[in-house]
């Protein structure tokens, strides 16, 4: 293996949620991918699905247990490629306000991370587990946590604070901080590069559509506003997520349904949005499909998605002088012109550029994490 790809020096980046675990490697001399792959939960039987993409796209496929770092170890041991890793990149959901930059981490930062678990339960004790696996098998290999709230601890305190009793945000950290910051802040150095002007001169809306959606204002390369806030669940329609919706629902839902809190927190998270309204599917390939055979659920769900996503793109105006372009990102935003169409077509009014940019958190993690690892030295 010594005159392959893959005995390059590099940084690991892992991206570890809910369901799927992805990771790649990134050579740290040219910062190109050298493979990534993929562990993704398939089903209630908790099986794993694990692939990888390497040397020109060969693909391998088996099967695990347990959505943990252990099959990626195995593969690299497997491939000559453990010892090549020079430092590991973590995305972590969420770090309140502590952290505005990357961070090396160590074990006040994985308390940190810890104890920021309850706002966002679903992904940041994901996030720990992976850390403290590769913390087990890489001894002495430099990690590093890149927050996806971090971008967006430039916005102003009329932006990310929210209209409840001061001492709220005072005593508990009550406030908006905004998710996919990894993704706005790449697909912007990108815009800029396409606009041929400085990032710090640009003006821009970044719009992230998949399973998870948010938009973002950014004013001279800087996160002035975006439409999550304390949790990932405010903001636009999502594949399973709701949204905005009138804080008065929720006493509304639990006294007529006999609903709990945590079941109906369960349900706004993983049974609304797109899936909710259509009753069918969260994945926008198959409500395209059923829409096409008239299925007036799957319609309603992507018309719905559509309005709101442009009005949350309008909301992001409000900051900004200019806007220099409107960029769509993420899954749906990067493969789904239709949908596109459809929220442009709402924004009548708007004459800007609209940009396409293929997102890539993985290479911006490995970048973020490579720059604190050579200040290291």
């Amino acid at each position: 293996m010594s005159d392959s790809p893959l005995s390059e020096p590099h940084i690991l980046v892992i991206n570890a949620g809910s369901s799927t675990l992805k990771f790649a490697g990134f050579s740290k001399a040219h910062q190109h991918c050298l493979y990534r792959g993929i562990l993704d939960q398939k089903g209630s039987n908790n099986s794993v699905e694990f692939r990888v993409d390497f040397n020109n796209n060969q693909h391998q496929q088996t099967h695990e247990t347990g959505l943990a770092v252990t099959p990626i170890i195995n593969w690299l041991t497997t491939h000559d490629v453990l010892e090549h890793v020079v430092g590991i990149g973590h995305r972590v959901v969420h770090g309140g306000q502590r952290f505005t930059q990357p961070t090396l981490i160590d074990a006040n930062v994985i308390e940190a991370i810890r104890n920021h678990s309850h706002f966002a339960p679903l992904h940041n004790p994901a996030n720990l587990r992976a850390i403290e696996n590769c913390i087990e098998h890489f001894n002495g290999v430099p990690q590093v946590a890149v927050f996806d709230t971090a971008f967006h601890q430039t916005m102003p305190p009329h932006s990310f604070l929210y209209p409840l009793p001061y001492e709220w945000y005072q005593n508990h950290e009550v406030r908006r901080y905004g998710f996919h910051g990894t993704s706005h802040a790449y697909v912007a150095e990108q815009a800029a590069k396409q606009l041929n002007k400085p990032l710090d001169q640009c003006q821009l809306i970044s719009v992230h559509l998949g399973n998870g959606c948010s938009a973002c204002a950014i004013y001279q390369g800087k996160s002035v506003d975006t439409t999550m806030g304390l949790t990932p669940l405010e903001g636009l329609m999502m594949g399973t997520r709701s949204g905005n919706l009138d804080p008065g629902l929720a006493e509304f839902l639990c006294k007529r349904l006999n609903l709990t809190i945590d079941q109906l927190t369960l349900t706004l998270n993983k049974k609304s949005g797109l899936l909710g309204i259509s009753q069918l599917s969260s994945d926008m390939r198959e409500l395209q499909a059923a829409a096409n055979n008239d299925n007036p659920l799957a319609k309603l769900a992507i018309d719905m998605f559509c309005y709101r996503a442009a009005k949350s793109i309008a909301e992001m105006l409000v900051p900004l002088d200019d806007l220099d372009a409107l960029i769509f990102t993420g899954g749906i935003g990067e493969n789904a012109k239709p949908i596109r169409d459809a929220i442009l077509q709402h924004l009548h009014f708007l004459r800007a550029k609209v940009l396409v940019i293929a997102t890539n958190e993985e290479k911006m993690i490995a970048q973020q994490s490579l720059q604190i690892i050579k200040e290291l030295h």
